[in-house]
């Protein structure tokens, strides 16, 4: 068999097509990991914000409940709260500073379960924003169910409520804590970005007004 001129062009352009699929595959695949962030763990520090947001949280809660008129979770939401005296004294510094006789206080064992849910939260939204609410109740409620039943027994009347009712009021704290926290960090993510463009807006706006400053003097 001889090769003709055909043969070869034909060859060659197979060749270049196989070349250039190949660099492409390898270009995507394999898939390259997201960049790795580091969690700042929950330390004692954010522990007085804990506190507050909790005190918050649950201050919605009660609200919610009377207006919805369960009066069972809203009997089970007050074990989470306290009077300013029986306060986890260490962790009430923003709420004391910030209190006009409004503010709700909770229980050292409370802000430990929120630690808990803050803890989770940061772990599952380190390296990724898709993170569903859904997905956050589903797994919250395995995931705090202990600490939640140590606060409701701590006060003598665990026994009382029945497990609708606990994992109800697991689903609306975990709900809420999560908006709460999306939110912030939202904001956090977007502000950098805000400030780049109006810094931006601000130094194209003044050299504007320069120029046509210029224009005017010269006419």
């Amino acid at each position: 068999m001889t090769l003709t001129c055909d043969h070869v062009s034909d060859f060659l352009l197979r060749y270049f097509a196989l070349k250039v699929l190949w660099s492409m595959v390898n270009r995507v695949w394999p898939p390259k990991k997201p960049a790795q962030l580091k969690t700042k763990k929950v330390n004692k520090k954010d522990y007085d914000v804990l506190a507050y947001i909790a005190g918050w949280l649950i201050r919605k809660a009660k609200q919610y409940y009377f207006k919805m008129k369960k009066w069972e979770e809203r009997r089970l939401v007050d074990l989470f709260s306290c009077e300013p005296g029986e306060a986890a004294k260490d962790f009430s510094n923003i709420v004391k500073v910030k209190d006009r006789g409004g503010l709700t206080y909770v229980t050292q064992s409370t802000v430990e379960l929120f630690a808990k849910m803050e803890a989770f939260f940061r772990e599952k939204h380190a390296n990724t924003t898709s993170y569903s609410e859904k997905d956050f109740i589903d797994e919250g409620v395995a995931l705090i169910e202990n600490d939640f039943l140590f606060c409701v027994n701590e006060s003598g009347e665990g026994g009382s409520f029945s497990p609708e009712t606990l994992v109800s009021v697991t689903k609306y704290f975990l709900k809420k804590f999560f908006r709460t926290r999306a939110h912030h960090r939202c904001k956090t993510l977007v502000e950098p970005v805000k400030r780049k463009s109006k810094k931006g807006l601000r130094k194209s706006l003044k050299t504007k007004s320069e120029s046509r400053k210029r224009k005017a003097e010269g006419l």
